[in-house]
């Protein structure tokens, strides 16, 4: 999945002062003022046209946003600036280990910047991947323990708990209801130690367009769970009333033959994630290693290739 834009959606192809000027609702007297005023403008030789990159309009976007909420063009421009100069001097710095270092030393600001800079500069899927998973794996796994009342593990959870929530919104903004008119919706089953992966499936699926709702179970939905059945009647009626084509299964769930028996008698194509075989694989069923290769998976279902 390519890594979300959180600002707007737009093609990488360079944008005319006439399509920027259409696109934010200024005209192009004033974006050539403040390109001549402030210096915000696309970078060029003299005499060349003005081509906006991407992150060039969205620069001029967030000053748009700014000005409008009542700060003056200069003050817009300067803090823009210096936003932009500071995420260039940082993100390239941003890994595994600062973010670990920020968890623990609790610094919630810190971390939530660490997560903005990480999904904006490799897109959600990897940076959970490749960041978020392996500190939550080190905090576990750590021989010390934890002190009481202090959890690495559950503030770094709660803050990008957060970070996809605000993802979310946006998507939802602007994908909702081109989501509830195709008709593309997906339920994500999960037990409580993978809750939050989940969340990060059904985040991405919102950004691309597919209506997504979670469907968590307090427990893990073993062969000794006594619960079985009304699992799989939530998971029905859940999928019923949002027209579901697809069931993801994430967590130990995959793992219950009992579970996923009854799944298969459904009309549901059912999308099970996880590292370890199954004992038991429906003939509806696709098992997928990685959240990265279920969401792949889900869009080029519903998008026919």
């Amino acid at each position: 999945m390519p890594r979300p834009d959180l600002t707007t959606n737009l093609s990488p192809a360079p944008l005319t002062l006439t399509a920027v000027s259409q696109k934010l609702g200024v005209s192009a007297s004033t974006l050539r003022t403040w390109e001549r005023r402030y210096g915000l403008g696309p970078e060029r030789e003299i005499g060349a046209h003005r081509r906006y990159s991407v992150s060039e309009f969205e620069l001029i976007q967030t000053v748009v946003e700014l000005v409008r909420s009542g700060i003056s063009p200069a003050d817009a421009c300067q803090s823009v600036r210096n936003a932009a100069e500071l995420y260039k001097a940082t993100h390239q710095t941003v890994g595994l280990e600062c973010l670990i270092r920020h968890t623990e030393d609790g610094n919630y600001t810190a971390l939530h910047a660490d997560l903005d800079i990480l999904i904006t500069r490799d897109g959600i899927l990897r940076t959970w991947t490749d960041f978020i998973q392996p500190a939550l794996v080190k905090f576990q796994t750590d021989p010390d323990g934890e002190t009481p009342g202090i959890s690495p593990r559950a503030l770094l959870a709660q803050v990008t708990l957060q970070v996809v929530r605000e993802i979310a919104e946006r998507a939802e903004n602007k994908r909702a209801i081109e989501a509830k008119l195709s008709g593309q919706a997906v339920v994500v089953v999960s037990d409580e130690p993978r809750s939050l992966l989940a969340h990060i499936i059904g985040v991405s699926l919102t950004w691309e367009g597919i209506n997504a709702r979670l469907l968590p179970a307090l427990l893990p939905v073993t062969q000794l769970h006594p619960d079985v059945p009304n699992m799989v009647e939530r998971t029905r009626k859940l999928a019923n009333k949002i027209k579901a084509q697809i069931a993801v299964i994430v967590g130990s769930s995959i793992h219950n033959a009992e579970y996923l028996k009854e799944l298969e008698n459904t009309e549901l194509q059912l999308v099970l994630v996880g590292p370890t075989k199954v004992s038991y694989l429906p003939a509806n069923a696709t098992q997928m290693r990685s959240a990265g290769a279920c969401v792949d998976e889900i869009i080029a279902h519903f998008r026919g290739y």
